[in-house]
């Protein structure tokens, strides 16, 4: 086994900061300043063309809020990193910017160009990233609707472990090809010892 290198892996703030850079997009930013410097700055002169809305923490503030949802009435395009609904921290579970983002979709009337989980966009890359199908690739993951649904959504055999953000009863809502396992270790000791990712 070995270390990942840092261009094998893809997350969905760099798939929506590749959109910005390939679309030459404008736009205003919703962003947790941890992440901010990963995007395109905004070029003076510019007129926003699209807001980009991510995990913002504190940032989710009524202002912010608000001057999202006036951009979109103005036309903006609407890129969203996914609907997830919560986290996990070392303090408990903390509200994600799904909730947000669906606050912006219901008062603007907008739907969200869905770039993260559960959209197809994040499997997608991947899928090309490693030039394999689907079927040949595994979500592992703690999210039973953003991780485990959007895999089935096109066609990817996932895995949900009982860590992270999982919830007793999680397992219930597991689309029919969709597994449990306890955590991560087991699956990928389980998989490199060619045995079903299953406890």
């Amino acid at each position: 086994m070995r270390l990942i290198d840092a261009d094998e892996l893809i997350t969905a703030p760099d798939a929506i900061c590749q959109r910005v850079k390939d679309e030459k997009l404008h736009p205003w930013y919703l962003v947790h300043p941890a992440i901010q410097g990963l995007f395109p700055p905004y070029r003076p002169g510019s007129p926003f063309d699209t807001i980009v809305v991510c995990d913002a923490g504190d940032g989710f503030g009524y202002a912010a809020l608000n001057q999202a949802f006036r951009l979109l009435l103005e036309g903006a395009r609407f890129l969203a990193i996914g609907r997830n609904r919560y986290f996990r921290d070392p303090t408990g579970l903390q509200l994600d910017a799904g909730p947000f983002i669906e606050a912006l979709r219901y008062a603007s009337g907008r739907e969200p160009e869905w770039i993260g989980k559960p959209g197809p966009a994040l499997f997608q890359a991947a899928s090309h990233a490693m030039d394999l199908p689907f079927e040949n690739l595994l979500m592992i993951g703690d999210d039973v609707g953003a991780d485990n649904a959007g895999a089935h959504a096109v066609g990817m055999p996932s895995v949900l472990v009982q860590t992270g953000k999982y919830q007793t009863g999680d397992e219930h809502a597991l689309p029919p090809d969709g597994r449990l396992s306890r955590d991560f270790r087991t699956v990928v000791t389980q998989l490199l010892s060619g045995l079903p990712a299953i406890p």
